[in-house]
């Protein structure tokens, strides 16, 4: 998949809301972060609505980190992980992305939640997450 980005800047709360809507445009993907039909776990959707490939997590390249969409991507994968709340957040500021996108994996193996279910917790996230620092999405 190419990643696309929305244009201008977005927040950790705008970032899940368009990731979740990748999610029911392309389908969820429950065992990687692209499956080959297009879909999309929630961390490959997050890295997509920040205009990076959906794997990023496992290899963030330095524009990545630079532009500071990785902190707003590793910032949204937290709300999502938080909300979720099978996991004692107290050392989530240890956690980076890769190890956020391999709990959000760990929910979708443990609890295997309908695609609708993983809309309405991304959307739920999104609207109990706090506003963030903006970035300027570039494609």
């Amino acid at each position: 998949m190419t990643a696309v980005a929305l244009a201008g800047p977005l927040t950790e709360a705008e970032t899940l809301s368009f990731a979740a809507d990748l999610i029911e445009r392309w389908g969820l993907c429950r065992d990687n972060y692209e499956g080959a039909d297009e879909s999309l776990c929630p961390a490959g959707a997050v890295a997509v609505a920040l205009g990076e490939e959906p794997g990023v997590w496992s290899a963030p390249t330095e524009r990545f980190v630079e532009t500071g969409a990785y902190d707003i991507g590793r910032a949204a994968l937290l709300a999502l992980v938080a909300s979720i709340g099978r996991w004692d957040m107290s050392s989530a500021d240890d956690l980076d992305g890769e190890d956020l996108a391999n709990y959000v994996a760990w929910w979708l193996e443990d609890v295997s939640p309908s695609p609708e279910q993983v809309l309405h917790q991304m959307r739920a996230a999104a609207a109990l997450s706090s506003p963030a620092e903006q970035i300027g999405a570039s494609a």
